[in-house]
């Protein structure tokens, strides 16, 4: 809470860091991942009043010892906090009006996703996959890497740091704003051997053969994009080049999918969109739909990693408000409802998961895949 000396921040993953600040009321005290990245940009309000004051916060943090998630919640909040100075120089309005839930809007809409995306979805999505990565693969670390998808740049960050200068990463991304994150954390951390450029997947802006190792993020694509995104890695990546798919594969959300479809059935709507809810089941490739696609685009030495990988959320609302449910799927898993109906089988939806759930958390699962292959 203001004033409290101490930090601790907690993510739903079970990870947790704490430290005391030299200074007071620069810290506050969350365990809501959401109110989170709110309270890191209420301590730069109580504790700066500058962008020099910003930079020199920053420094201080990254002095104590602390994970790298913390350390992407500070610099991410450390963005924020600077575009709401730039944008509205008298402090107090911004204070007033800094909060996603705030009615006034102080930014863009792709500026807050970005900031959204770095704070939430990052560290309970990504990092998984990326953790996956780590885990079961020996990257080579003296190549090119190039990061196709790279969000606001954490895994490219985590890779250039580990290079110690003996080469350096790319990152691309089709956001410009997630892109900007990306590069003010570079510049925050002082990594200086990783690059971001904005691009699409599917249209890489680099000659063939240019990169030792390609990471490519298709994990929120849908399965008719990834065949392009495949193709483009493997033009890129050099001859004996190793390239790196992250994937959502079939049996994902299936938690979901069944509250859904009693949903739909409680309003009498269960055949009317049967099909359409069918193909979002089966949308997703299986693990071996995702290797034989690999293997037609010439890819060697196929193989996959998988991880089932939980999602715990305390009520319905939570999980229906999460960033990385409204802001990536849950637009795709409405639409096959008529606009009248929807809000209804929301409802519904809310209603079935908290008679089900008996107090407990509602989980919904993922099949985190990567598909590895060498060119």
């Amino acid at each position: 809470m203001p004033g409290s000396h101490e930090c601790i921040l907690t993510a739903s993953r079970g990870w947790r860091e704490s430290w005391t600040p030299s200074e007071p009321a620069i810290c506050s005290l969350s365990t809501s991942r959401r109110q989170t990245g709110q309270y890191v940009v209420d301590c730069m309000f109580n504790a700066c009043s500058t962008l020099g004051e910003v930079k020199r916060y920053c420094n201080d943090c990254f002095e104590r010892p602390q994970t790298d998630k913390v350390r992407a919640t500070v610099t991410a909040a450390a963005f924020f906090f600077c575009s709401c100075v730039l944008a509205y120089p008298m402090r107090s309005s911004v204070a007033s009006c800094y909060h996603f839930d705030s009615p006034i809007k102080l930014m863009s809409d792709d500026k807050e996703l970005a900031f959204r995306y770095d704070l939430f979805i990052t560290p309970d999505w990504r990092d998984r996959f990326d953790t996956l990565i780590n885990k079961s693969i020996k990257l080579p670390l003296d190549v090119r890497i190039l990061d196709v998808n790279c969000g606001t740049g954490a895994h490219a960050l985590e890779l250039a740091g580990r290079m110690r200068g003996k080469s350096e990463v790319i990152g691309v991304d089709p956001s410009a704003e997630r892109i900007a994150l990306a590069r003010a954390k570079a510049l925050v951390q002082k990594v200086d051997n990783v690059t971001f450029e904005q691009s699409t997947a599917s249209g890489l802006p680099f000659d063939s053969h240019e990169f030792g190792v390609v990471i490519g993020d298709a994990s929120m694509l849908h399965s008719d994009e990834i065949e392009d995104v495949l193709a483009e890695m493997m033009r890129v990546v050099q001859p004996e080049g190793r390239v790196i798919l992250k994937l959502t594969t079939r049996g994902s959300f299936d938690e979901f999918f069944s509250i859904y479809w009693e949903a739909l059935l409680e309003v009498g709507m269960a055949d009317e969109v049967w099909a359409a809810l069918e193909r979002l089941i089966n949308e997703r490739l299986t693990v071996s739909d995702a290797e034989r696609k690999a293997e037609r685009l010439g890819f060697l030495k196929v193989e996959s990693f998988i991880s089932k990988e939980e999602f715990s959320y305390e009520t319905a609302e939570d999980f229906l408000e999460a960033p990385l449910i409204t802001d990536t799927f849950l637009s795709d898993w409405l639409d096959i409802v008529p606009q009248e109906s929807r809000e209804e089988i929301r409802r519904n939806i809310v209603r079935i998961i908290e008679r089900e759930r008996h107090d407990e958390s509602f989980f919904v699962s993922v099949k985190a895949t990567l598909i590895v292959g060498v060119k």
